[in-house]
């Protein structure tokens, strides 16, 4: 069933009733249920709405399994009652319809489609091939998680597959009536139903079982789709409680309790209220006329009901059985509500028709001047048509015919035709009115003239569909042949006279579809490719004798609805007499395969078991299982469904209510009232439009103050539960009030400490006072009044088991380590709990069993994962640990800052690209296409569209920016965009995207150069010819999908992260690592032992650890994603509000099934939460004494310093303990070298202390001087220019004199000549001898000199007045080192690019490049550096071989030093020493600054060059 809407109007009205948690916070349950189709379909067609998406089948299943991971009852749909089938058969035919449409508007756009065939959802329909397929790989992947996850040995798993008839969530609830039927069945038993769909609250609440919860993914109500995660750690779940749904119920129909003639039972009152949901529609009948949830029904359903039950003799629904004439008694108060609403429309209609005679008509009307209800008796025809309210009707003419498609008022069905009859006897207008649409409404909708019999027969129908929906939810299927046989409901008022009839809730059973009658009941000819090719003719062949069935184009009808989805689809109803004849003969045809699928089948219990059962086959996409331990049992349907005479409905006696339940939260424990009141409570991301119950807490010090001492006495030290209504424990570390704060003193259990508050901690204590208040009035619906008092505590975060120094084992609570505020009245102090089902210990023994793992927490072996070999009698546990030495990533480190990508400012984006930097933020950002064209005038804004905005098609509006930032979310994309202090820095892979970008579109440039207001444009007013447009947006959409950073995600700005290239650098050195893996046997204490367990929670393994990049981990949660043990390295660090929802990226050393591609290799990437890791780095900072990110290379040294006899033991000397320590090494396992043993005897004899810590390393050099990398630059050129076509040439690998050497990257060159304006010349004569360095004080100037004199060629000596002493040292030549391998594929940096690192690298500014364009399309550049020096290029055919050419030519002529005038003119400036004066260079000449401007030309939206001079940056021009 599913009623749309519903959800979220139960959970605005009920605000309590769903709180949002993630992954680790889902509480236990007895028994898990899982509605497979809530999975199947999500998984298999994400995005409907593209027509572009493929995906194939074994994408499918590898995200059905990532998704399941805990689960009990495995439910897909199967075979469906013959009442379901008329409601699936629409929405195929809808999905079929709007996926052509989809495709035929996208061609239509020019848009090319793939040419594999999309995946048909159709195909999700009980036996097809693909169900087949999917059973299959269910069993597989049941059978390899028993065989091989611990986890799920202690439970049995129950898949009832497509083959079995019923829907998912019936098969459910077939299994809880037959466990709730048996006499051994747990009355406290918990519930957990994992499904989308919002009946299922209705079919829990049936169960009337106390302790149920569904769990659904967050639903977020917004136009825009978000992308869907298959990552559970990233995924927030809704967990609604039917425990808080029950408590709502009885508050909302409290006001019953004073007066019903009979006892108010509230779970009567629940039986009721699923009744009362039936009304307004489900899956199997239409929704009564009227009765919209928009329009609040279901708040008119209950006052109906509290006005009629009082005058009844007791309930409507008898646990599934309707009593007729009490329901007809609800029915006509209902019927008497529809007619008052008519009344109540047509009084506001007067009143409008009214106004609108006199002229005065006010569009502020309130509803307070409505004329009250009509009483006037229509005599004849000219009363009626004199009568206002008709003349008014949409000002129709004389004549004019009445078309419903022109008027969508109350009255735009009314004929305008009436008949005599109906204007005689006394009768008010709003009578007629209501007779004359009602007799509208059956001839326009079902085609039937109204009359009395007709009328009943209707009635009839409607209430078997009520009752039939009755047995369905509380004893199961009752007729499988019957079915609702209209489109529509009855008018309210007909549904009267029923309980007369005699068998009106008599079914017959009948016998379930067989999987291929329900393929041709339900699905369109077009997904005719599902059934066996002997069975298609009776779709699409003319002579088929059902071929009416299978319409191809068909009508809808949204009936009082607003979206499409909604609408009735009108297509023939199937008879299924005609169906089973048409089939039949066909079945000989069926080949042995196809109708192996045609046959209804069992369930299967799957369970654990110890002996091992051969192998088992892979269905397809995954590897064999060598060995099975999983036993699967047939469990027919038949003999588990309870006959009703043995279903026990209603409260079970042995329900504890007066208990808590963790995870099941009650209203009950803390004082409060409740009434219904429109508050807006914002439950999802809009406040609600409706009533919201509101629960007001009462204070037990009434309107005075609480004692804060005595509350802190009585508080502090001692366990509460927090956070009302949703109670958790937590452990109260403080009490403040805004003036003092209360906690307890060091090492004292009674002894107060008081601190009065300084300003600053008032200040924080009043904001968390109001973001308590604000949660709980804005979020929950709850009013807390004033909040006097915080109380600090600690949450329960999981719970351990620990073993005491007597050898026995106790479950402790772990708590927070972080303290949260909450307000004194929403705390509990004592309570009774229902505890969980925890495993007991009772020893050592029994807890680190045999063939277990756990992981030490010592140092000397730190987060090694063991396997428990014995229990000692002192009380030891005996392991068996491999120990790996961890790759030494200092190389990778040193080269982190080359490897990573470098970023620079929007405007230096801008002048490289020769546009304006505020276009290059509007290319970066958000910039909106809409089909259709506009006449606005240039320039003018596009935010506020024309009215044909509003029909644009949704799916055709599309970003046509590179959205590599995101303001709002304060989100960058690592690799392309930075952000920086405030200001967002760009990269040069994004410099090249946005330069293919403005080559392949630059009439969109110029147009967003125009229109430089606004985000929203039309694609006509860049394209205006039909057949160029489409061309032209089908092309951008495929640039736009295919370029690198459309497929990177963005990342909270600041936060810890490795690019993709330093990633790809660290999978390659993980891999060279390949070290043996000695074993050894270690006896540790318990006490240092941590085992994975699922009652940890969030609780971290070790609370002490701290996370940074680099670190190695280990991943020590079992029932996981990733396989227990495996390690990896930190490559991201995503922060969160909550320790526990940090969460680590992963680089694992070894690909597994279901990894990720985290800027790595697929597979091999994961988003693991702290809890679920060890971090093995933060132990060898604990044993090295050492802090940063050099601990590996420590630790890698301190292995190699070890003596002779460490390494003969294979380097596990390090291992050695001391005759104190917590561990003693009792073993080795054969492959250690020969002897080892008897050296780590020979070393505990001598009680070797503890290795002491290596020394540092070494500092990293600092940036060499500006003339330095100068001389890197020129030098790099020529070896580049001079290399043979296709030679790697290593750029600047000189070693610097004193210092480490950087790696630097290597550069592959490709044959062909260089670019223009980097021309083979030789080195300049003058670096062939010692310079001598300038003073350190000189700053800016001293670095511009020592780069001319190192570009100039000259004399080499310093310009301007400042000489070095001669006792200053001088620089040596470096050599040039000879090639190195390339480390990864590099883009070669051109003069332009390393000029701008010099100058950043060493604080000199930035350049500035200016561009004069000749009339023949070729360009001369000037190149200036901050201090006003410029040196200008020669003619080249581009800006860019232009701009190099600039910079080519300072190392002739040098750069010429430039004043400025008052008014910003540059004149030339004195030629220093260095240069000896202009000289002319082969790349072009230095020009004075006088020089005369020349033309310059530039397209519109691009930055104009500035003249030929070189303009510099206080000029007033825009430099491009």
């Amino acid at each position: 069933m599913g009623v749309p809407k519903f959800f979220r109007w139960m959970s605005e009205r009920y605000p309590c009733l769903s709180e949002i948690v993630k992954e680790y916070q889902i509480p236990e349950f007895d028994n898990l249920y899982l509605d497979m189709n809530g999975i199947i379909h999500p998984c298999s067609h994400p995005d409907d709405s593209n027509p572009h998406f493929r995906i194939t089948e074994e994408t499918i299943f590898n995200n059905i399994f990532h998704y399941i991971e805990k689960v009990f009852f495995m439910a897909v749909d199967g075979v469906a009652p013959r009442a379901k089938m008329n409601q699936q058969r629409g929405r195929r035919f809808r999905s079929v319809r709007e996926a052509q449409d989809r495709e035929r508007e996208a061609r239509n756009r020019g848009e090319v489609l793939p040419t594999e065939k999309r995946f048909d959802s159709n195909c999700i329909t009980p036996g097809t091939g693909f169900m087949v397929r999917l059973n299959a790989q269910l069993r597989y992947f049941v059978a390899r998680k028993i065989s091989t996850d611990p986890l799920w040995q202690g439970i049995r798993v129950i898949l009832s597959g497509h083959d079995v008839p019923g829907e998912g969530e019936h098969k459910v609830m077939e299994f809880i009536r037959y466990e709730k039927s048996l006499p051994d069945y747990d009355h406290n038993t918990r519930h957990c139903l994992y499904g989308l769909d919002a009946d299922l609250i209705v079919l829990g609440l049936c169960t009337h079982e106390p302790h149920f919860s569904l769990l659904r993914e967050e639903v977020l109500f917004t136009k825009q789709q978000t992308k869907r995660t298959t990552v559970p750690e990233e995924m927030t779940f809704y967990l609604l409680h039917l425990s808080l749904f029950r408590e709502y119920l009885g508050y909302e129909f409290s006001e019953l309790e004073k007066e019903l003639p009979f006892k108010f039972d509230l779970e009567r009152i629940i039986d009721d209220w699923v009744m009362l949901g039936f009304l307004v529609g489900n899956d199997f009948v239409p929704h009564l006329p009227n009765l919209h949830i928009r329009e609040n029904a279901l708040p008119t359903v209950y006052r109906c009901y509290k006005q009629v039950l009082p005058t009844l003799d007791g309930y409507i629904n008898d646990g599934g059985t309707l009593v007729l004439e009490r329901f007809e008694a609800l029915m006509q108060q209902l019927a008497q509500w529809e007619l008052d609403r008519l009344e109540d429309k047509a009084a506001d209609q007067r009143w409008l028709d009214s106004k609108r005679q006199q002229g005065t008509m006010d569009i502020r009307y309130s509803g307070k001047a409505r004329d009250k209800k009509s009483n006037i008796k229509l005599k004849g025809r000219a009363d009626f048509e004199s009568f206002a309210m008709f003349d008014g009707l949409d000002g129709l003419e004389d004549g004019e015919e009445l078309e419903p498609s022109k008027n969508k008022s109350v009255f735009s069905e009314i004929h305008t035709n009436i008949d005599d009859e109906l204007l005689e006897g006394d009768e008010s207008v709003s009578e007629l009115e209501y007779r004359q649409q009602r007799r509208h409404y059956y001839q326009t909708k079902m085609d039937v003239d109204i009359c009395p019999e007709e009328a009943l027969r209707l009635a009839v129908e409607y209430v078997r569909a009520i009752q039939w929906i009755l047995h369905y939810y509380y004893d199961g299927v009752c007729s499988w042949s019957w079915f609702y046989p209209s489109h529509y409901a009855p008018y309210i008022g007909d549904v009267r006279g029923f309980s007369a009839v005699p068998g009106v809730v008599d079914f017959e059973y009948g016998r379930p579809f067989l999987p291929y009658e329900q393929l041709l009941a339900v699905l369109p000819a077009a997904s005719q490719d599902s059934l066996p090719e002997c069975l298609r003719p009776l779709m699409t062949s003319p002579q088929s004798p059902i071929i009416d069935y299978y319409p191809e184009t068909f009508e809808t009808d949204l009936n009082g609805k607003t979206q499409d989805w909604e609408a009735v689809v009108l297509i023939p109803f199937i008879d299924q007499e005609r169906l089973l004849a048409a089939i039949r003969p066909l079945y000989d045809q069926l080949t042995p395969e196809e109708a192996a699928r045609n046959v209804h089948g069992d369930a299967h219990l799957i369970e654990y078991t110890a002996e091992d059962q051969g192998r088992t086959e892979s269905p397809g996409y995954f590897p064999p299982l060598r060995h099975t331990f999983a036993r699967v049992t047939a469990r027919p349907r038949d003999p588990f469904i309870a006959e009703r005479r043995h279903l026990r409905k209603g409260l079970l006696p042995g329900a504890r209510l007066d208990v808590l339940a963790a995870g099941f939260p009650t209203l009950r424990h803390v004082p409060h009232s409740f009434h219904l009141a429109r508050c807006k409570v914002k439950v999802f991301q809009q406040a609600s439009m409706g009533e919201n119950m509101m629960l007001t807490v009462r204070t037990p010090w009434g309107d005075g103050e609480p004692d804060a001492e005595a509350e802190a006495r009585r508080l502090l030290g001692r366990v509460v539960f927090v956070q009302w209504p949703h109670l958790t424990e937590a452990t109260v570390v403080s009490v403040a009030t805004p003036e003092k704060k209360y906690s307890l003193q060091k090492g004292s259990t009674d002894q107060l400490s008081v601190q009065p508050l300084s300003d600053t901690d008032r200040t924080v204590w009043i904001g968390h006072m109001h973001d308590i208040k604000s949660e709980y009035e804005g979020r929950r619906g709850i009013l807390t009044d004033d909040i006097p008092v915080l109380v600090y505590a600690k949450p329960l975060t999981g719970r351990k088991h620990a073993a005491t120094p007597d050898g026995h084992v106790v479950l402790q609570k772990q708590w927070s380590t972080v303290p949260k505020p909450f307000a004194l009245q929403t705390c509990v102090r004592e309570l009774k709990t229902l505890e969980g089902s925890y495993t007991k210990y009772t020893s050592v023994a029994d807890l680190f069993d045999k063939g277990s793992h756990c992981f030490v927490l010592a140092p000397d072996s730190y987060a090694s994962m063991g396997k428990v070999i014995e229990v000692t009698e002192r009380g030891r546990v005996r392991l068996d640990v491999t120990l790996t030495p961890e790759p030494d990533f200092s190389a990778v480190q040193r080269k982190e800052a080359r490897l990573a990508a470098t970023y620079f400012p929007g405007y230096v984006v801008a002048q490289k690209l020769g546009i304006t930097s505020h276009l290059v933020s509007r290319l970066t950002g958000c910039l909106l296409l809409e089909p259709g064209g506009g006449a606005r005038a240039n320039g003018a804004s596009n935010i506020v569209g024309e009215l044909e905005d509003a029909r644009i098609d949704r799916d055709a509006k599309f970003n046509c920016a590179i959205e590599i930032k995101h303001n709002k979310k304060n989100e960058e994309m690592p690799g392309y965009s930075r952000r920086k202090d405030g200001q967002w820095m760009y990269s040069g892979r994004l410099i090249d995207v946005l330069r293919e970008y403005m080559s392949l579109f630059p009439e969109l440039i110029e147009f967003l150069g125009r229109n430089t207001e606004g985000f929203k444009f039309k694609e006509g007013d860049i394209w205006p010819e039909p057949e160029i447009r489409a061309r032209r947006v089908r092309q951008l959409k495929d640039w736009l999908k295919q370029v690198p950073c459309a497929q990177t995600e963005r990342w909270p700005c600041g936060a810890p992260l490795l690019e993709a290239e330093v990633v790809r650098a660290l999978e390659q050195a993980v891999d060279q690592h390949r070290p043996p893996q000695p074993r050894t046997r270690l006896s540790v204490k318990p006490h240092l032992l941590y085992k994975p367990s699922q009652i940890g929670g969030s609780a971290p393994p070790d609370p002490e650890a701290t996370y940074q990049l680099y670190d190695r981990v280990i991943n020590v949660r079992e029932g996981f994603s990733v396989p227990l043990g495996a390690k990896g390295t930190v490559i991201g660090i995503r922060e969160a509000a909550e320790p526990a929802d940090v969460l680590y990226e992963v680089l694992y050393d070894e690909p597994f099934e279901g990894g990720l591609a985290l800027r790595c290799s697929a597979g091999r990437g994961y988003k693991m939460p702290p809890f679920s890791l060890m971090n093995i780095s933060h132990g060898l900072r604990l044993k090295f004494g050492q802090t940063g990110q050099t601990v590996a290379a420590a630790a890698a040294g301190a292995g190699r310093a070890t003596n002779g006899a460490a390494s003969a033991s294979g380097g596990l000397a390090q291992f050695s303990h001391s005759p104190g320590s917590p561990f003693a090494e009792t073993h080795r396992s054969p492959t250690t070298v020969a002897g080892s043993g008897r050296l780590a005897h020979l070393a505990r004899q001598s009680a070797t202390p503890p290795m002491p810590p290596m020394p540092p390393m070494p500092p990293m050099p600092p940036m060499p001087s500006c003339g330095d990398t100068f001389t890197d630059i020129w030098q790099d050129l020529q070896r580049a220019a001079a290399a043979p076509a296709g030679a790697a040439v290593s750029l600047g690998q000189t070693p610097q004199v004193g210092h480490v050497a950087p790696a630097r990257q290597v550069v592959p060159v490709s044959a062909g000549p260089l670019p223009a304006g980097l021309l083979p010349v030789p080195v300049p004569s003058s670096l062939s001898a010692p310079v001598t360095a300038a003073p350190a004080s000189d700053g800016r100037a001293v670095r511009e000199a020592a780069a001319q004199a190192h570009l100039a060629g000259g004399s080499g000596k310093l310009p301007g007045p400042a000489s070095p002493p001669a006792e200053a040292p001088a620089h040596p030549v470096r050599p040039t080192p000879a090639p190195a391998q390339p480390v990864r594929p590099a883009q070669q940096l051109d003069s332009c690019d390393r000029l701008l690192r010099l100058l950043q690298n060493t604080d000199g500014g930035v350049p500035r490049y200016t561009y004069v364009a000749s009339d023949g399309g070729s360009f001369v550049a000037t190149v200036v550096l901050p201090s006003g020096r410029s040196v200008r290029g020669g003619t080249a055919p581009s800006r860019d071989q232009g701009g190099r050419s600039a910079v080519n030519g300072g190392r002739h002529g040098g750069f010429v030093p430039m004043q400025v005038t008052k008014k910003g003119t540059p004149k030339k400036a004195e030629a220093g020493p260095a240069g000896g004066g202009r000289k002319k260079s082969v790349a072009g000449e230095a020009v004075p600054a006088a020089a005369g401007p020349e033309k310059v030309s530039a397209p519109a939206g691009v930055a104009a060059p500035a003249a030929a001079n070189g303009a510099g940056p206080c000029d007033g021009v825009t430099l491009a």
